[in-house]
């Protein structure tokens, strides 16, 4: 069993529970159709969730695959009648692009600015969040050393310098994955400029150009895209060269820092956990974060990213279908993913004890940047990627997956001219969501 979100799941169909009836599989004779993009280890998880659902409720339940794209998954007619009955969607841009096909759900009672990023014509709420991600840490081992007066960007860029010389390659990047690409874009324009990251998020939420605001070509983006080429082209930076970083995908990445400690530092999100504690034998007590850097008087940027569930128009009627929706936006179900790792709620009730986090991972910070920012007046962001819809979404091989994929290929790989490399960026950007 693999961590990659890669893999494609087959048609999974999860066997009815001990104890519920041979005959209907459950209260009425009900399944519960549900989609998601889980494999792996993170699918066994949520298997967990929905044996709990079934066990409390009665309801027996199936498990397909969205595969690797979700947007093609949301917006096929064609499959309109064997559609599921329930999706766990991890792009809120998708889901605000499919209402016509979805059906209004209650009101979540937690954290307003995650409700608002499922909200669609009428203020209604189209989704209810079950999983949050922090997106913004850079994991490495103990025996990093801090630089004294902490992390910024340009001490940051120093230190893997410093690394590279020394023939330590200082980052693992799964730049396979056109996702962690494009959340190192997020990290560093939110911390550049927040302001025009929440303009062009709105602007570009379903992908196409809506109203009037910035394009891509603008300073800051231009700006970030810059500072990302200055670390990416460092000789040395990561284990293999910039080639193999290519087909280094991120759970690979993740082990290559904390399994063969080829390199000393990753950018991730908190869902590394499992994969250090179950795929390496690295003791659990020496894993350190900190923080994605940037220079003062910039603020510390916090990403944040989120699976949540929708229904379909389809099994609005429902009881089973309604009843899970209700369920998975609860701290009972959220508890259960929680005590695993790799998992992070936005319901009030889930507290720092319902996570198995050492103190050394700080698992109040995480709480906290994944509900309301942080006390020093950080605010979180949703994943850039993840909000936009259209051309633009998310998805391996193309949207803005495939720009950062190419930008990295450029500036890293065929080292081009850095300005060249950025007027690609901008170009394919603007392109793609149909210029201004």
């Amino acid at each position: 069993m693999t961590v990659s979100r890669r893999d494609v799941l087959r048609a999974l169909v999860v066997p009815c529970l001990a104890g519920l009836g041979a005959a209907g599989c459950g209260a009425g004779d009900q399944t519960v159709r549900v989609a998601v993009v889980w494999s792996g280890w993170e699918l066994s998880q949520f298997i967990k969730v929905m044996n709990a659902f079934s066990e409390r409720y009665g309801y027996g339940y199936s498990i397909e695959s969205m595969g690797d794209d979700t947007s093609a998954f949301l917006s096929n007619e064609v499959t309109a009648d064997s559609q599921p009955d329930v999706a766990l969607v991890p792009q809120p841009g998708l889901v605000r692009s499919s209402v016509a096909r979805l059906s209004p759900v209650g009101p979540q009672p937690d954290a307003p600015a995650w409700r608002t990023l499922l909200t669609g014509p009428g203020l209604r709420q189209y989704g209810v969040w079950f999983k949050a991600a922090y997106e913004s840490m850079v994991w490495h081992r103990d025996d990093l050393p801090a630089p004294p007066r902490g992390w910024t960007w340009d001490r940051w860029v120093g230190q893997c310098r410093a690394l590279a010389r020394q023939g330590r390659p200082p980052l693992a990047i799964g730049a396979a994955d056109g996702w962690v690409l494009a959340g190192w874009f997020a990290n560093v324009l939110l911390s550049i400029d927040p302001a025009s990251y929440r303009r062009l998020a709105a602007r570009y939420a379903t992908g196409r150009a809506a109203g009037t605001g910035p394009t891509w070509d603008i300073g800051s983006v231009r700006q970030a895209l810059a500072r990302l080429a200055e670390l990416w082209q460092i000789d040395g930076a990561f284990p293999g060269g910039p080639e193999q970083a290519l087909v280094t995908q991120f759970d690979q990445s993740v082990l290559d820092v904390f399994g063969s400690r080829q390199a000393a530092m990753v950018m991730g999100s908190d869902f590394f956990w499992p994969i250090i504690t179950q795929y390496t034998s690295f003791p659990a007590g020496r894993v350190r974060w900190f923080p994605f850097p940037s220079n003062p008087p910039e603020k510390t940027p916090i990403i944040v990213g989120g699976d949540a569930a929708v229904l379909f128009s389809r099994s609005a009627a429902s009881p089973g279908s309604r009843r899970l929706i209700s369920w998975l936006a609860t701290a009972d179900a959220a508890r259960i993913w929680a005590r695993a790792g790799g998992f992070l709620s936005i319901n009030a009730q889930v507290t720092g004890g319902d996570y198995p986090y050492p103190a050394g991972m700080r698992p109040a910070e995480l709480i906290s940047a994944v509900r309301r920012g942080s006390p020093d007046g950080r605010a979180a962001a949703f994943d850039l990627a993840d909000e936009l819809g259209g051309p633009l979404g998310g998805g391996d091989g193309h949207g803005t997956w495939k720009i950062f994929t190419d930008f990295f290929t450029d500036v890293a790989v065929r080292r081009s001219p850095v300005t060249a490399a950025i007027d690609k960026v901008t170009s394919a950007l603007d392109g793609a969501a149909g210029g201004s």
